[in-house]
């Protein structure tokens, strides 16, 4: 017999009565004066089969390929509220993150080769990054990984009086970059920019300011 699962109702069947069953939590089932019973419905003799058209025409659009772009956005309207999250959530062959227009409170570290870093926006203005106050005196914008590209984006480091920077080692700046062949294009760096090469980052050589070596460009 087929079950019909309820609750609270008051159900009457007739006058023919098939295989129906109603069952359920304070559920009352009565037959209708004169009931009798009845065939099942016959329901494999209900349904007209779908056809097998050999000579059906091709699906004249195609299917668009899958979307592997991480979407960030303040809002929530993407798939991540953080730029760091969806970072951390790239595959390790890398991956293109479209940042929405706002203002991201957070330090980055790129330690993926191959992710692209990109406001759909040509201003840059309209799309910030700028580490949290208080943050330890580490970079805005840490690139650590090769060929990374940033596009359409402002870097930002503002004094924080909340921590004083040390006299010596390590100090908060915008941007730093130990990579090699990383690429900025429409980037503003607001504050200061540390590139080491790879001798350099491994002698600790950490404190002192210099031009980008040849293999990061900005344009």
């Amino acid at each position: 017999a087929s079950h019909l699962l309820a609750a609270d109702a008051r159900i009457t069947l007739g006058p023919s009565l098939g295989n129906l069953v109603p069952s359920g939590r304070n559920v009352t089932v009565s037959h209708a004066a004169g009931a009798r019973p009845g065939a099942p419905l016959a329901c494999a003799s209900r349904f007209v089969p779908f056809p097998a058209l050999a000579t059906a025409p091709r699906l004249a659009v195609e299917v668009p390929a899958v979307d592997r772009t991480l979407y960030v956005a303040a809002d929530g309207t993407g798939d991540f509220y953080s730029i760091q999250r969806a970072i951390d959530v790239a595959p390790a062959s890398g991956a293109l993150i479209s940042v929405a227009p706002g203002i991201y409170r957070e330090a980055l570290t790129i330690a993926k080769p191959h992710l692209v870093l990109r406001s759909p926006y040509a201003d840059p203005g309209r799309t910030i990054v700028v580490a949290p106050a208080g943050a330890a005196p580490s970079a805005t914008l840490d690139v650590k990984a090769d060929e990374f590209l940033a596009e359409n984006l402002t870097v930002e480091r503002k004094a924080d009086g909340a921590r004083a920077q040390p006299a010596a080692g390590p100090r908060g700046v915008a941007l730093e970059v130990s990579g090699d062949r990383d690429v900025f294009h429409n980037v503003r760096v607001l504050g200061d920019t540390f590139f080491a090469t790879r001798a350099a980052h491994a002698a600790g050589d950490d404190t002192s300011r210099r031009p980008p070596p040849p293999a990061a460009r900005m344009h």
